[in-house]
């Protein structure tokens, strides 16, 4: 089983659980990102890490007071290995941080 990665920004833990874990190209994957203090998602977007694939804007709805979840679908690359980056901005008491979590996709 895998977990969720977390990082850390302005004193707020934030985790991110993508599902499923193997991240399949062109499927619909589910992220979820729950937090350890109160927060407000500004913006969120998927870029290539290593190789400009577009940016992919993404959408976080709230779905509890500390948790937020999206959806998002990725391309797929001819070189069999594509590292992923979601950049998540947001805001902590009036203070806006920006996160990032690496991921490959087609991961099995």
């Amino acid at each position: 089983m895998v977990g969720s990665c977390k990082k850390e920004s302005n004193h707020a833990e934030i985790a991110l659980l993508i599902s499923p874990n193997t991240v399949p190209s062109g499927e619909k994957l589910d992220l979820s990102i729950t937090s350890n203090e109160l927060i407000k998602i500004k913006s969120a977007r998927i870029e290539g890490r290593d190789m400009f694939m577009g940016i992919i804007p993404i959408k976080f709805n709230r779905i509890k007071n500390r948790g937020f979840f999206s959806n998002a679908f990725l391309g797929s690359c001819a070189s069999g290995y594509m590292v992923w980056r979601l950049f998540i901005t947001f805001e902590k008491k009036g203070i806006e941080s920006t996160v990032y979590f690496d991921f490959l996709a087609d991961n099995v």
